[in-house]
């Protein structure tokens, strides 16, 4: 491997050069050095470096599990097991076992019933975690390396050339480096979307957020700081995975690492998202604006009151960013130099692992053909477009649901039910794959337009749903109906959709506000076979050697 990189450096021509080593990058290279390709990985910075997108959620687990089998990078799997992680990557990663929002309101304490959370069973392939991303994001770099892609950090591309049959690289250095192909994972700043001026400029998206956020140490759990009957009484803490303080004009993530017995860490991600609509950006000192918002409401201020950091306090302006495309002449932007919409609801992993699947087997093809053709990346262009267009559309009327806790408790509902049956689609794939070893059932959803799961009956239903939850809101944005009666129009839509049978769960209840599919796990077959009657035997399997209960590591 020594030789091979030696071999390379002296060449400066590779078959692809990927620019950012996060999480997309290191595992792009990964994949195609694993398969014979010479890689050149490209970072500004260095590592290990802070980086938000922390939390999991079951898709992008199986996301990860996915693109790990599909291309032979066990290591991958590590990210997706508590134990294998502590013993391969990092003892600073938390669990996460739940999902749960707090809704508060300005100057009262946290009301019991303004809750929700959706506590799953782990599966094997959905084991969720808080990844602490300096030690992660490092972590897949060395596997890059290992598997002989060649790694330079402290590299600042000045200019890119495309060229008729090559990429030509130049750096601030004065280093030339050539390739086949370039594909960009340096997010917001990206050298080929500037160049090509790829960005919308305004955006297209709608949603409108701005950031405040650091790490802490020693933060308290949540479940300690209220008292015991304003809990839910669930089989999870509020500490054991995402906690989410929800207010009319934005949320704060609470993002534990020191959550379970196997964590070495004291740390916390703590960070408030701002509809800049309402909560535009006038400069102030970053803590100094967390704190003016913190204190409005009891129960968070209560919860965040010591908090020590230890990083300095970033502030961002609008967060949001989008390109015409994301495909061109011998290059692919990742998901995040395409465009990004807000950390609501963990979408970035997802958006993330979804992208390197699609692209790394066309590429890979690609490169074996020495046929670049822009046609060849196509469906990547429109799966990460499509992705895009429907996070916008869905977090920006999450936002505008925040108003009242009425609006915010129907948003939810439906959010809760369209995640879950996106988990049992992608679950679906993944027990076929497991039961017959046939790499089709991966390349099957690979090919579905615009992306995955959107032909899937679910999905059908829950669009004009979704619609209608916006239609509603701009009626009451207008003021021409007051927010009770919008959300009795929100949870009629969920309930007489046909989106869920009413004998699994009564969405469209104002009163359903939890899931608990560990303390009831009767819930967990009937809901498993929807919309998948041809997997019903593989699940049945899954259930029988799955344990439903709570797993010991936890605190």
């Amino acid at each position: 491997m020594e030789a091979q990189e030696k071999n390379m450096q002296q060449n400066k021509h590779f078959d692809t050069i990927i620019l950012g080593s996060g999480l997309g990058g290191a595992t792009l290279a990964s994949i195609l050095a694993k398969h014979g390709f010479s890689v050149l990985l490209l970072e500004k910075g260095t590592h290990p470096r802070f980086a938000i997108g922390e939390a999991m959620l079951p898709e992008s687990a199986m996301w990860m599990w996915i693109v790990a089998e599909r291309y032979g990078i066990p290591e991958l799997k590590n990210l997706t097991d508590v134990k294998a992680m502590r013993q391969h990557v990092s003892s600073g990663c938390g669990v996460k076992r739940l999902l749960g929002f707090v809704y508060h309101n300005e100057g009262e304490k946290q009301n019991p019933n303004q809750t929700h959370q959706l506590i799953s069973p782990e599966f094997s392939l959905t084991s969720e975690s808080h990844l602490f991303r300096p030690d992660v994001d490092h972590y897949m770099v060395k596997v890059a390396q290992s598997y002989g892609a060649v790694y330079r950090d402290s590299t600042d591309v000045e200019e890119i050339d495309f060229q008729e049959n090559s990429v030509r690289v130049h750096t601030k250095d004065g280093e030339e480096y050539t390739a086949r192909f370039l594909a960009d994972g340096s997010g917001f700043r990206s050298v080929v979307a500037e160049k090509f001026n790829l960005r919308e400029k305004p955006t297209r998206l709608k949603t409108n957020t701005r950031g405040i956020f650091t790490h802490v140490a020693n933060l308290p759990a949540y479940d300690d700081c209220v008292p015991k009957e304003d809990l839910p009484g669930l089989s999870c803490r509020w500490h054991q995975g995402t906690l989410h303080h929800v207010f009319d004009g934005g949320w704060i993530w609470v993002i534990p690492f020191d959550n379970h017995s196997l964590s070495e860490s004291p740390l916390c991600s703590v960070g408030l998202m701002l509809n800049g609509y309402k909560y535009p950006n006038k400069g102030a000192d970053p803590e100094q604006e967390f704190y003016s918002i913190v204190n409005q409401f009891p129960s968070i201020a209560n919860h965040l009151k010591d908090l020590k950091p230890v990083r300095k306090w970033v502030s961002t302006d609008r967060i949001q960013y989008s390109s015409t495309k994301s495909v061109g002449h011998r290059f692919a932007l990742l998901s995040h130099s395409q465009g990004f919409i807000d950390p609501l609801y963990s979408r970035g992993f997802i958006s993330t692992f979804e992208n390197v699947h699609a692209l790394a087997g066309r590429l890979i093809e690609a490169l074996k053909d020495d046929d670049f053709s822009v046609e060849r990346f196509a469906y990547v262009d429109k799966l990460q477009t499509a992705k895009l267009n429907h996070n916008d559309q869905l977090v920006y009327n999450t936002f505008r649901s925040m108003a009242h806790f009425e609006l915010w408790n129907a948003m939810t509902q439906l959010w809760l039910a369209y995640l879950i049956f996106h988990d049992i689609n992608l679950f679906g794939s993944c027990m076929k794959y497991q039961s017959s070893g046939d790499i089709s059932a991966f390349l099957d959803i690979d090919r579905e337009e615009p992306f995955t799961g959107a032909n899937a009956p679910f999905s059908k239903r829950f669009q004009p749903v979704l619609d209608g939850y916006q239609a509603v809101l701009d009626k009451f944005e207008a003021g021409e109906i007051p927010a009770q009666e919008a959300a009795n129009e929100m949870l009629s839509l969920l309930k007489n959709s046909d989106l869920w049978p009413q004998s699994v769960y009564r969405w469209g209840d104002p009163a359903s506000r939890h899931l608990d599919l560990v303390a009831h796990p009767e819930l967990v077959e009937p809901i498993l076979f929807l919309d998948q009657q041809d997997a019903t035997l593989l699940l049945q399997e899954e259930l029988l050697t799955t344990k439903m209960s709570q797993p010991t590591y936890a605190r």
